[in-house]
């Protein structure tokens, strides 16, 4: 059927009654497809199976006869589960095969060298059940060196190392993929190149994912040194020794710390009575039954408080506090060190994290326009001074010799799902370091530095570690009354899980910097220049430049480096990686993202990632807007990068206003700006995208968006229907009952007021409409209405998801475009039909708006009001599902994070005397760091146990019974504890009995595996 126009097609999509049948016809289509390329991608596999088995085998042959009889092989073989050579195709059954390559599109289809893993010792084919869900499966004949203990290093390893490199860079094999085993719930992982040097998860216990009030949770500290042995602490930081092998460590320290600064130290506080108090004091500034009970318990009767309390006979809080500002993080930086005024000595307070941790006040100036301004840089500069920031990769090294190191993950990976159903093996996407966009960034940084090549610039072998830097930006009001507000950049390491990164308590944010607002001088500024008070245009423009002016201060020559080339970083577990930064993703509402991307507010093409002009953005869902949102994407290439520059030219150069029409017809494609980007100016010309960072977030775009217009609109159709029909609405919702811990609250007041509400409250009132609207409108409208509300709750439960799989994301699509069908669906069938008005507080609010911008001519009648899908939230819902692949779930960026972080900075602020409080807030935050630290290092276990202890930490030793002396040997009973080798190896290098002891065990539990292979 032939249709005049695309507003006619969409209507017909929008209301024919085929629509159901044509989705379940194009859905059986797609998993026709699907299923013809996964047989087709099988079948290739086979091939290479078996070309890979006649490979090995020749192999096994070639080793065993350079063997002399009696010794074992001097290399581990790659079993590929069959005992000889055989002239048919040797199959095990399906249950005991690995999975090669997964056989979907989000898989690595390439030809890779795999192999089978030979069952444990002990156990048969027919009870085999893979022990361990980190344990790879697969290992490179050529994989670069792992990284090794400073103290460990000698010549003859860097020898070795350095011929190792020689043989893989001579090697043209392809890379290779390891594939762990599947875990309980038949999950497994791919590495793309090299495995980690260590998995944060493969320690995890039981008791380190429960959570219940009748649980005790494992609180054991990871002592590194157990492990990897004492720290070395070199003489010199020249930055020409970090890339010689035989080089001391790198390090902030110019001395070993003092004998006295334990790990058990309580440094800046000369005790620990001094440090509980202050930290109490902290952690509860408000006078409460929770305060006074952790005063109790967690202070008072604190045995550390208790030993040292005669410490506190000089105890003065204002010292106390100044101890923690001058605790400087090295004696090396005079420019940040401060001596003791009480006790008028040189000494210094070494921090025992190794990073400079500081916080920096810092300028920008800003360029003025102005017609008599002859070029951009003899422009009049409006200075904003004491705008306060921490350099990015001091706060990255910090986080990574903290104790959170030991929760990153140092590579992306992909994870995937074998339905024990129909044996379908399924991508799945949980954390951002298992996205797209991650497994993107290290196919490019393996590119550039393969990890055959060894590091950048030379010298001994590292491991490359990609900081997948996420970002968070939000202005937040500190004050009940009054204008204080704070404009933050929270900074989180995408290395970290989300289910840890969202925790406070976990400290996993960064403050990076506060954002100045353009202040209130800037006119008198601008007055004493040229003579004249700038326009509106003039302002808006500096207040575009301030955020970049921010970023141009954080994207220093030192992050650039990092970039580039890599950071040198001591860990804390001790071993040297070379961190790469790379910005993941920036999490902002829409007025922001906009000066990120350098658009103009709701232009003509208002979406931060595409060139889909206005009219077009209420198709969402159909089959081509989804093309054009791939064909139009953004991309910051030099050709914009010339326009910007060509209208900064006529602004500063020829006296252009910005917002001129030799500007606008410059700039007016794309709805851009005359503002130049920090991130493309500096990261830019080495294939940085700024608009692949900008990611959808459901905060405001679905709860406090597309979900609050739908329910405006609804109520304002309820009034249409009378007051009754409003009473009876909120009413039902009064009834509704309460469900789980806060998921479901009461609702008190009345829904239809919508008043200070949140948008869990959005969210929750979504979740409990279906039943409340039933009956309220007539037959033909309800039914309509009840499957719009379905579809909405659909793709809500969607975009809820904190772990999607190949067949959401699919369903996902599909709820998308249903949605999409729904709200045009609402605007012809329901909303036609009523003749809506504003609501009585709207009319309100619209009066006061109207009253203080001075109008003649104020309508006083009620104005009408209609559900508009032309908006750039309705448009951003059709993004979330390709999102999901691309950074992960929506819970892992979205705009929640940020927000709940504000509470922190707002405690912050009441504890400032109100003046100059962005100084103050950075202060306190610096202060919250330090007490986090030494409260790490003296962490304790919980000393009351409401049950036994499901399991126990990886450092803890089993207390063994009396037994007799002449015994020579005593077994544990316990299988609940284990030993560390490479700890043990450590403590006993100096006893005879442990000579050569790991090279020992490995001889014999690969013996035992052939025995068991060739047996089997």
């Amino acid at each position: 059927k032939n249709f005049k126009s695309a507003q006619a097609l969409a209507t017909h999509e929008g209301k024919c009654p085929k629509r159901a049948a044509a989705a379940t016809q194009h859905f059986r289509a797609h998993r026709d497809t699907y299923m013809e390329l996964q047989e087709a991608e099988n079948e290739l596999l086979d091939e290479i199976k078996e070309e890979f088995d006649v490979f090995e085998d020749r192999k096994v042959e070639m080793d065993n006869s350079a063997v002399e009889p009696g010794l074992s092989p001097p290399h581990d073989p790659v079993p590929d589960g069959t005992t000889e050579r055989q002239s048919r195709k040797r199959v095990l059954p399906t249950k005991y095969n690995d999975f090669f390559v997964i056989s979907n599109e989000s898989a690595f289809v390439k030809r890779r060298r795999h192999a089978h893993t030979p069952p444990e010792e002990g156990k048969t084919p027919e009870h085999f059940e893979p022990s361990s869900p980190s344990e790879a499966t697969i290992l490179s004949p050529h994989e670069p060196p792992s990284p090794v203990p400073v103290e460990n290093l000698d010549e003859h390893s860097i020898s070795q190392a350095q011929d190792d490199l020689q043989q893989a860079e001579a090697d043209d094999t392809p890379p290779f993929i390891y594939k762990t085993k599947p875990d309980s719930m038949n999950m497994f992982r791919i590495y793309q190149f090299n495995m980690p040097s260590r998995i944060p998860d493969l320690d995890q216990t039981t008791s380190d994912v429960t959570d219940a009030p009748t649980f005790i949770t494992d609180t054991s500290q990871k002592n590194s040194e157990q492990v990897f042995g004492q720290r070395a602490w070199p003489t010199s930081n020249d930055e020409s020794n970090l890339l010689n092998p035989l080089s001391p460590t790198p390090s902030f320290f110019s001395e070993a710390p003092p004998p006295s600064l334990s790990m058990r130290s309580y440094a800046p506080f000369d005790s620990a009575a001094e440090f509980l108090i202050v930290d109490w004091s902290y952690h509860h500034p408000s006078n409460n039954s929770s305060s006074l009970n952790s005063l109790v318990n967690d202070v008072l009767r604190n045995p550390d408080f208790r030993s040292s309390i005669d410490a506190l006979d000089t105890f003065n809080a204002e010292s106390s506090l100044k101890k923690m500002d001058k605790f400087v993080t090295s004696s090396t930086l005079p420019q940040l060190a401060e001596t003791s005024e009480d006790s008028g000595s040189n000494e210094t307070f070494p921090f025992l994290s190794a990073a400079p941790d500081m916080w920096y006040s810092g300028e920008i100036n800003l360029p003025m326009p102005h017609k008599s301004n002859q070029s951009e840089a003899t422009a009049p500069q409006l200075k904003i001074k004491e705008v306060w920031y921490r350099k990015p990769m001091d706060a990255i090294r910090a986080s990574f010799e903290e104790e959170i190191f030991f929760d990153y993950h140092l590579k992306s990976y992909k994870s995937f799902y074998n339905r024990s159903v129909d044996g379908r093996v399924e991508r799945v996407y949980s954390e951002a370091y298992t996205s797209n966009r991650a497994a993107e960034m290290e196919e490019d940084l393996n590119s550039q530095f393969p990890s055959s090549s060894g590091s950048p610039g030379g010298g001994l072998s590292v491991e490359n570690v990609i900081v997948w830097i996420m970002l968070w930006s939000d202005s937040t009001h500190l004050a009940h009354f009054g204008t204080a507000s704070l404009w933050p950049i929270y900074m989180y390491i995408g290395n970290l899980s989300k289910y840890v990164r969202i925790k406070p308590s976990a400290y996993a944010a960064h403050h990076l910097a506060y954002i100045p607002s353009l202040p209130d001088l800037v006119t008198d500024a601008y007055e004493q220049e040229f003579g004249c008070t700038p326009t509106d245009a003039v302002l808006r423009f500096l207040k575009r430049e301030i955020i970049h002016a921010v970023y141009f201060l954080l994207l220093d020559p030192d992050f650039l480096q990092a970039y580039l080339n890599g950071l040198l970083v001591m860990c804390a577990d001790k071993i040297i990686r070379r961190l790469f930064p790379r910005f993941f993703s920036y999490s902002a509402d829409y007025p922001e993202r906009i000066l990120i991307a350098c658009i103009k507010y709701l232009g003509e093409w208002l979406c931060t990632r595409c060139l889909i002009r206005m009219p077009n953005v209420n198709l969402l869902g159909l089959t081509r807007d989804m093309a054009n949102r791939e064909r139009l994407r953004r991309i910051y290439n030099e050709q914009l990068l010339n326009k910007i520059e060509k209208a900064r030219e006529f602004i500063f150069e020829k006296g252009h206003g910005p917002e001129s029409k030799a500007v606008k017809d410059l700039l007016d494609h794309g709805s851009l700006t005359p503002c130049r980007n920090a991130f493309s100016t500096v990261l830019g010309p080495h294939g940085f995208d700024v608009f692949k960072m900008i990611v959808p977030e459901k905060l405001h775009e679905w709860d406090v968006g597309r979900v609050k217009d739908f329910l405006s609109h609804l109520v304002r159709i309820l009034h249409c229907r009378g007051k009754k029909q409003v009473n009876l609405f909120d009413r039902r919702f009064r009834w509704v009952p309460t469900f789980g811990r806060g998921v479901i609250r009461i609702f008190h007041n009345n829904v239809s007021g919508m008043k200070k509400l949140a948008g869990r409250d959005y969210t929750a009132i979504l979740e409990c409409l279906l039943p409340v609207v039933e009956g309220l409108l007539p037959e033909k409208e309800n039914k309509v209405l009840l499957k719009i509300i379905f579809d909405m709750l659909t793709w809500n439960s969607h975009a809820k998801l904190r772990l999607h799989t190949d067949s959401s994301v699919s369903t996902f699509k599909i709820a998308t475009r249903d949605l999409g069908m729904a709200f045009r669906l609402f605007v012809t069938d329901i909303c036609s039909s009523f003749d809506t008005v504003e609501l009585p507080r709207e009319r309100t609010a619209r009066l006061k708006r109207e009253a203080s911008q001075d109008k003649e001519f104020r309508a006083q009648g009620n104005k009408k009001k209609t559900f508009r899908n032309d908006t750039v939230k309705n448009h951003m819902l059709g993004y979330y599902p390709w999102a999901v692949t691309y950074y992960g779930p929506n819970d892992s960026h979205d705009t929640k994070i940020g927000e709940q972080e504000h509470k922190r900075v707002k405690r912050y602020y009441s504890r400032t005397n109100k003046h100059n409080h962005a100084a103050q807030i950075a202060n306190h935050e610096r202060r919250v760091r330090c007490l986090h630290r030494a409260r790490q290092r003296n962490a304790r276990d919980q000393s009351q146990k409401a049950r036994t202890r499901l399991t126990v930490g990886a450092w803890e030793e089993e207390k063994l019974l009396p037994t007799d002396p002449y015994l020579r040997y005593q077994m544990a009973s316990e299988k609940r504890y284990f030993l560390d080798l490479t700890g043990f190896e450590h403590e006993t290098r100096h006893d005879p009995a442990a000579t050569e002891f790991l090279h020992k065990l490995k001889h014999y539990v690969l013996c035992q595996l052939y025995v068991l292979y060739f047996s089997t």
